[in-house]
């Protein structure tokens, strides 16, 4: 598991980086396939305190992006980040912001793994595993699923669907639908999740990822009933993610899904 501590220097309001650092974060964690507890810190600051970072440290007088100073052991070190400067290189760039911040993440998070740049073949390796783990997206959370989906019990149907949900603080719970037609007993995938994770202590907005698996791929694949649960505990920019079993997905926002359900109706999944 990795635990991430956020401090705000900035005037900024951070919760929406929040997010997209556990995203960014905790996707890179299971892509390098980390074992154990560990620990990371992201310090926002302004660009005259990364500059002065960057002049103290580095003997480089000029503002930066991010510096990062790992650690060792479980403790992988503390990262700054000067928001303002992220933002104007996002437009630099002509990269959306939320694209610019998580390369970041993953940037610095790869430098508390000791990985360096120093040469052009580092930076190539580098920017490589970067681009790997930033493409990586929902592909953990979909295995996740599909192993929930193969204990489904749907009696009678030659079907099964499975969900997994991921929490801010990375861990990750999954469910499968229980469809027992005959005695009315029906649970969907993704409402399952949600209640596993509720058991551990879930509250509104601790998730930050859905991924549903089933036999066709639509945003049908969630009932109004499970819909109702998720609004409570899913964000409005919550990535969800969903796939059949050949590999076909759409990729959405849970707003988009809301808006999408409710021109279109249930399958019962």
């Amino acid at each position: 598991m990795l635990e991430i501590k956020y401090v705000n220097k900035t005037k900024h309001n951070i919760d929406r980086y929040k997010i997209i650092g556990a995203q960014s974060l905790n996707r890179a964690f299971y892509y390098m396939q980390l074992y154990g507890n560990f620990k990371i810190s992201i310090i926002f600051v302004t660009d005259e305190e990364i500059k002065e970072l960057n002049k103290d440290y580095r003997d480089i007088d000029s503002v930066t992006d991010v510096l990062t100073f790992n650690d060792e052991d479980e403790y992988l070190g503390d990262v700054f980040i000067a928001l303002d400067r992220v933002k104007e290189q996002s437009v630099e760039m002509n990269h959306t912001f939320k694209e610019e911040l998580s390369f970041i993440y993953v940037h610095a998070f790869l430098h508390a793994l000791d990985y360096e740049h120093e040469t052009d073949e580092d930076l190539i390796e580098m920017l490589a595993l970067q681009k790997d783990i930033l493409t990586y997206e929902a592909e953990y959370l979909t295995e996740k699923a599909e192993i929930a989906s193969k204990n489904s019990f749907i009696l009678g149907l030659p079907m099964r669907a499975g969900a997994a949900v991921m929490l801010k603080n990375g861990l990750i719970f999954t469910g499968t639908k229980i469809d027992i037609q005959e005695k009315k007993i029906y649970a969907g995938a993704a409402e399952n999740a949600i209640f596993n994770a509720i058991s551990y202590g879930c509250k509104r907005n601790d998730i930050i990822e859905l991924a549903v698996i089933t036999t066709h791929v639509d945003a049908k694949v969630i009932t109004s009933d499970s819909l109702k649960i998720l609004q409570e505990f899913l964000g409005d920019d919550i990535p969800v993610t969903i796939s059949d079993f050949t590999g076909q997905c759409m990729k959405l926002k849970f707003k988009q899904l809301v808006r999408l359900h409710s021109e279109i109706g249930d399958r019962n999944v």
